[in-house]
């Protein structure tokens, strides 16, 4: 069943994140240690995350982008080497809840490019991802995927 695509005006949400400057075809390989050398510095420093694992994509071209992988936290916090805090993006975006394995977001990706083609509304290239709480059950993994639109784009 298609899951339902919505314009939302997105608020940032704090993050503890690693940057990584990678290709999208090398990310796949590079994302687990980002994202534990994260959970392992937020947990040495006592800084409280909330369970949520964000990852932002901020492409640069040629295959290459900018990501940060990491966790929703309460609080901001001042650098800890490679750990920072940063924000989710704010503004307009198309949303889709994929709900089933990872494996399968890009079909969830492929309905949310078609709906804002068909739509008329422009990306600008950031994206990101919140992932639900972990599931042993993959068919019941819940995955919000965003795409940041042009400010001319408004929610309904």
């Amino acid at each position: 069943m298609p899951q339902e695509i919505k314009l939302v005006q997105a608020q940032p949400t704090l993050i503890a994140v690693r940057r990584v400057n990678t290709t999208f075809a090398q990310w796949p390989n590079q994302w687990k240690a980002a994202l534990d050398e994260v959970y392992s510095t937020t947990k040495s420093h006592k800084i409280q995350t909330l369970g949520i694992n964000v990852m932002v994509y901020h492409p640069r071209g040629g295959g290459h982008a900018e990501i940060e992988c990491g966790v929703q936290v309460a609080s901001q916090f001042e650098a800890l080497g490679n750990v920072i805090c940063s924000v989710t993006p704010k503004g307009c975006a198309a949303t889709i809840t994929h709900v089933g394995p990872y494996q399968k977001m890009r079909e969830s990706y492929q309905a949310l490019d078609a709906w804002c083609r068909e739509n008329g509304h422009k990306q600008i290239g950031t994206s990101w991802e919140i992932y639900g709480h972990w599931n042993n059950d993959a068919s019941k993994l819940r995955t919000e995927l965003f795409y940041l639109l042009e400010t001319n784009a408004s929610p309904a």
